[in-house]
C-alpha cells in the first residue's frame, strides 16, 4: 500500500509595498506611465516624468519596488505614484517596465 503523497497547502505570501519617504502622504494613487529623465547612479537619486507630459518628479533608489534592481537609466519606462514630502512632490513605488523587444530591464539579455 502507499500513501497518498499530498502538496503542501498554499500559503499566502506577503508582499510588502515599497516605503514611502517618512511623513509622506500619497497624492496619487493610480499608476502614472512614465520615463526616467536622469538617475545618478553614486548618489541614487534622478527625476522621472510622465510619458504624457507633465513635470518631472524627484525620486529615491529606495522607491523602486522591483526586486534586485537599485538603479534606473535615462529613457527606462516606469510606473508610479506620486506622493507629498517635506521636500516636495516624490515618485513612489516605482516598477519598471519591460521593453517590447523582450530585453531585460537594465540588461542586454534578449529571449530567443
Amino acid at each position: 500500500m502507499t500513501a497518498a503523497l499530498r502538496e503542501p497547502a498554499a500559503s499566502p505570501l506577503l508582499v510588502a509595498a515599497p516605503p514611502q519617504p517618512v511623513g509622506a502622504a500619497v497624492v496619487e494613487k493610480r499608476a502614472i506611465r512614465g520615463e526616467v529623465v536622469w538617475y545618478d547612479e553614486a548618489k541614487g537619486f534622478g527625476f522621472v516624468a510622465p510619458v504624457d507630459g507633465g513635470a518631472a518628479v524627484f525620486v529615491r533608489h529606495t522607491a523602486l519596488g522591483t526586486p534586485g534592481y537599485r538603479l534606473l537609466t535615462a529613457g527606462q519606462r516606469i510606473t508610479y505614484t506620486t506622493c507629498e514630502t517635506r521636500h516636495g512632490l516624490e515618485a513612489a513605488q516605482v516598477e519598471l517596465v519591460p521593453p517590447p523587444d523582450g530585453t531585460v530591464p537594465g540588461g542586454d539579455i534578449r529571449e530567443p
